[in-house]
């Protein structure tokens, strides 16, 4: 009886020991999918900004002091410079007026504040959803700009337990400054085109 009762004990502190070690460590799971870890907030440097999304998404890489990219350059997460609301890449700096929609022709571009502010994370591969959560952006859009060719469209989804169209853009050439209280901050995937 004694033996037992030593042997429930210690397999009760080791569940325990695991169950804590598993939320000191961040893994958490909720709704079926792996929440995201926190990110440095804005107000931190680009480079601790781009190291934390790195550490988090090792599939991306460095492509300058403001940029990842994923997907052979498909995809690419662009972050504001110290002390700028706007994030602009490489040869972008004084084109885009504040509030004016600025993602790069043949893209498509989701921005996490509203006015195409903070950061930016831009497709240009067509055909199939895209987990937002693969590159640190799932739950963070507030505004858009189709910037795509001819009449191609993107459709933005939040995953329920199976993907569901929050919206759909206007034809290519279109934007939204903000998506509205219904629809903010709930983006997970996109398909562009």
């Amino acid at each position: 009886m004694q033996l037992e009762r030593t042997s429930g004990r210690r397999l009760l502190r080791a569940v325990l020991t695991a169950c804590a070690a598993i939320v000191i460590a961040g893994i958490t799971v909720v709704g079926g999918q792996p929440a995201a870890a926190a990110e440095p907030e804005t107000g931190s440097s680009v480079q601790a900004q781009i190291d934390a999304v790195l550490a988090q998404h090792p599939d991306g890489k460095q492509i300058n002091t403001n940029q990842i990219a994923w997907e052979n350059g498909t995809v690419i997460l662009t972050i504001p410079m110290d002390g700028q609301r706007a994030a602009y890449g490489p040869g972008e700096q004084g084109v885009r007026k504040d509030g004016r929609p600025d993602c790069p022709y043949y893209w498509t571009c989701v921005y996490k504040d509203e006015n195409y502010n903070d950061r930016r994370l831009q497709f240009s591969h067509c055909g199939y959803i895209q987990d937002l959560g693969g590159y640190g952006f799932n739950d963070q859009t507030t505004s858009w700009h189709n910037n795509q060719s001819g009449g191609a469209r993107t459709r933005v989804y939040d995953w329920r337990g199976a993907w569901v169209q929050l919206w759909a853009t206007g034809d290519a050439q279109s934007w939204n400054p903000n998506v509205g209280k219904a629809n903010n901050d709930k983006a997970d995937g996109i398909k562009a085109c």
